[in-house]
């Protein structure tokens, strides 16, 4: 894709599906999530960002809770 028609779709795709990776998912481009975070962002530490939280585990696994997912995107 042209570097021009990148930047007239980007802020479309943020204000609709609320980040560009998501727009170009929906029109049909198919990628790998870690390489276009990487080329975008550089490499994600989930190593460092990501660590077990059993009392977290035990909750979500527990068949009396009700459970939300809730997502938050920083630019």
């Amino acid at each position: 894709m042209e570097a021009v028609k990148v930047t007239e779709l980007n802020y479309p795709f943020y204000k609709t599906y609320g980040m560009t990776m998501a727009g170009l998912r929906a029109i049909g481009y198919d990628f790998d999530y870690d390489d276009f975070n990487s080329f975008v962002h550089g490499r994600l530490p989930y190593d460092v960002l990501l660590k077990p939280d059993h009392v977290l585990r035990g909750i979500l696994q527990s068949p009396l809770v009700r459970k939300v997912v809730s997502l938050c995107v920083i630019f």
